[in-house]
């Protein structure tokens, strides 16, 4: 009896700190600064001091090339992932990164170079050609790409995304899809130096990009 007591003390133990740490795995935040640090940018959302970076992967983007981990390689790139047939979070979430390009395009870092990524996670229905066309709504600079789900789940386990295709009576095709709905801020070396959450709006995307930005500069120096 004392026995079956200790044993379920010990899982009332575990069982929050395995709680704890599959939240971190899917993208719970956390920094560790020291009072200079935090004087030069907000730490708020910078995944610091061992950011995860990401693993080879292989796409195909909206013009049916091939879409790898050597696009990502000495730019900064801000990710969403989602899919053409998503009813409002996904466009919603494209209409702000468009708003906030502009501004983006302004800080000398992101300049040219950075690059807004849209990744379907719904590879079955979103060819290259729909891609493009969907992407096109949003801005003529934004990249998309998707793959099998083989190599989608390479990607979005580096950067700790989900997505799981789920049946709805309500679609035409049978099916929708659930994904994360964060996007993803890569420095130019392919590390994930945060996740910004929902609500996303233009104002907090450039925000977030300028204190990455200032966060990865004082830590590389």
């Amino acid at each position: 009896m004392k026995k079956n007591k200790r044993s379920l003390k010990k899982r009332r133990v575990f069982l929050p700190l395995l709680v704890a740490s599959f939240g971190l795995g899917l993208g719970i935040l956390f920094a560790e600064f020291t009072r200079n640090d935090l004087d030069v940018f907000q730490a708020e959302g910078i995944l610091w001091p061992s950011p995860p970076r990401l693993n080879e992967f292989f796409l195909v983007d909206k013009d049916n090339l091939p879409f790898t981990l050597d696009e990502l390689k000495g730019r900064w790139s801000i990710i969403f992932f989602g899919f053409a047939n998503c009813p409002d979070i996904c466009p919603s979430t494209l209409m702000e990164m468009s708003k906030a390009e502009r501004n983006l395009r302004a800080i000398p870092e992101f300049g040219k170079s950075g690059q807004l990524i849209f990744i379907s996670v719904d590879p079955e229905r979103d060819t290259p050609a729909v891609l493009k066309t969907y992407a096109s709504h949003f801005s003529s600079n934004l990249q998309a790409a998707s793959g099998s789900q083989e190599e989608l789940l390479i990607l979005t386990k580096s950067v700790g995304a989900i997505f799981l295709k789920v049946d709805s009576s309500s679609n035409n095709h049978g099916y929708s899809m659930d994904h994360s709905a964060g996007i993803f801020f890569v420095s130019p070396d392919t590390t994930l130096l945060s996740v910004l959450t929902q609500p996303i709006i233009d104002t907090t995307i450039l925000d977030r990009m300028t204190n990455v930005i200032k966060a990865y500069q004082t830590f590389k120096n």
